[in-house]
């Protein structure tokens, strides 16, 4: 390549040439290096910084689960506050229903001796009927279904 105007060229011998590509590999390696120490360095103050905040982290949650058993056990003892109001409440039901059962009963067997002494009576009757037309047939010498 022919020089430009107002510029020099430099000629490298070969051992010149292979001392700047030395120096840049150098250079390079230097500063890969150095980059990759500082990497490593801020990747640990990280994680470090990360472990803090968890540790905070599990003590808020320590927190909050003793939070939520000291709330499931308020709602614990409501339920069974109110589970007893119902078990209250069935065994008045359980009585009631006994009060009515045996009141229905002594209801039923007064029904039964009704009922039989309507039965009774309705055998009179038919046996006073009976005798009303015996009496008239006697008394009066006609029948009585006339």
């Amino acid at each position: 390549m022919p020089p430009r105007e107002n510029q020099e060229v430099f000629d490298l011998t070969e051992a010149q040439t292979w001392t700047v590509i030395g120096t840049l590999l150098a250079a390079v390696f230097g500063m890969m290096t150095l980059m990759s120490t500082m990497f490593v360095r801020v990747l640990r103050t990280e994680i470090g910084g990360l472990r803090g905040e968890l540790g905070g982290l599990r003590g808020e949650l320590e927190g909050l689960r003793g939070e939520m058993h000291a709330g499931f056990a308020a709602v614990d003892a409501r339920f069974e506050a109110v589970d007893s109001r119902f078990e209250a409440v069935d065994a008045r039901f359980e009585a009631l229903d006994m009060k009515f059962t045996s009141r229905f009963d002594a209801v039923d067997v007064r029904l039964d001796g009704l009922d039989r002494r309507v039965v009774s009576l309705e055998r009179k009757v038919d046996g006073l009927e009976g005798d009303v037309r015996t009496l008239f047939r006697h008394r009066y010498g006609i029948d009585g279904e006339q």
